[in-house]
């Protein structure tokens, strides 16, 4: 990518949407501005620059002109996106952004640097707030433009304006921020996404695109931070929870395999040896915890005049105790 021109410092909105979506295919396309995608909810996949990215609720993805994209909402996962289309340009406007560039380093840095073609980052409320009011204000103009042949561009409003430059000011602190913070934010989201499907098949590209990042990069931030590969990573999750039922169910060795997440009975006795050292079942037998109490399927709730005991709610499956 080239830097932007700096001379081009001149700015204007060439398009906006607030929409909900319970399903939508985008054709692969292209365009000379620059564009923003936010997730206000649910999730979406997002096409830019041959690579595939998944989006989740407050994350949101700068798409740099000319770069080719598209978006897809699956019908089993709604999605609420706020979207916006600007572009920096030397055709005099209203939008003059040289003050930004003279107050912001975040903006200056961005502004002057060579951008990423895509860049997904996790939002705090101040970039929704911003992007929700820039929008809202810019329909209300529309619907007050209704009509009306003598309305200008929006740039000729002045709420407009500070409402733009607002918005410009919170995209590119988050970008900034994210480049400060984003290694250990995207290792803590692979993880927490491993933490929560550590019993099914897991495939590091998926993985990757719940993190919002290429399965390389990604591999490289699990070696600098958590000092291990991602399948490592993987494993001792599963072999926390394999260690847990040889000690406290009565499971056998081969359902606590499958109800761990590996996939095979010897896959589960290579890989538990090859970390601690003995096999499962003697594992077992130094370390088995037999767990006597027991409430059955209530809880116990403490009152003044004693002890009441209440279903649990929801659906519940226990391992079956010894």
């Amino acid at each position: 990518m080239k830097p932007y021109d700096t001379s081009a410092h001149y700015a204007s909105v060439t398009s906006y949407y607030a929409l909900s979506m319970l399903q939508y295919r985008m054709k692969p396309h292209s365009h000379d501005r620059h564009e923003i995608m936010y997730v206000s909810n649910g999730t979406c996949t997002v096409t830019a620059d041959g690579r595939e990215y998944l989006l989740h609720r407050h994350q949101f993805i700068f798409i740099a002109a000319n770069v080719i994209h598209c978006l897809r909402v699956d019908e089993a996962a709604p999605c609420s996106i706020l979207n916006l289309e600007f572009m920096f340009q030397k055709e005099k406007t209203k939008l003059d952004i040289r003050e930004l560039l003279e107050e912001s380093p975040y903006f200056q840095k961005f502004f002057t640097e060579i951008p990423a073609p895509c860049i997904i980052c996790n939002s705090g409320q101040e970039l929704e707030y911003a992007l929700k009011d820039l929008i809202h204000h810019l329909e209300l103009l529309s619907i007050q433009a209704a009509g009306c042949s003598s309305s200008g561009p929006f740039e000729e409003d002045f709420l407009s304006r500070i409402l733009f430059l607002r918005f410009l000011f919170e995209l590119t602190k988050c970008i900034s921020d994210r480049k400060r913070s984003a290694g250990t934010q995207y290792v803590k989201l692979a993880c927490e996404y491993i933490n929560e499907h550590f019993q099914e098949d897991l495939q590091i590209p998926k993985i990757a695109a719940r993190a919002g990042i290429h399965k390389s990069y990604l591999c490289s931030l699990f070696s600098q931070y958590q000092n291990c590969t991602i399948l490592e990573y993987i494993n001792r999750r599963r072999l926390e929870h394999a260690k847990f039922l040889l000690q406290t169910s009565s499971l056998s060795v081969t359902d606590v395999a499958f109800h761990s997440g590996f996939n095979s009975r010897q896959h589960f006795r290579t890989t538990f040896h090859k970390y601690e050292g003995i096999n499962p079942t003697e594992y077992r037998h130094l370390n088995r915890r037999d767990l006597q109490a027991s409430t059955g399927h209530t809880k116990r709730m403490l009152q003044g005049s004693g002890v009441r005991s209440l279903p649990l709610a929801g659906s519940l499956q226990t391992s079956e105790m010894k």
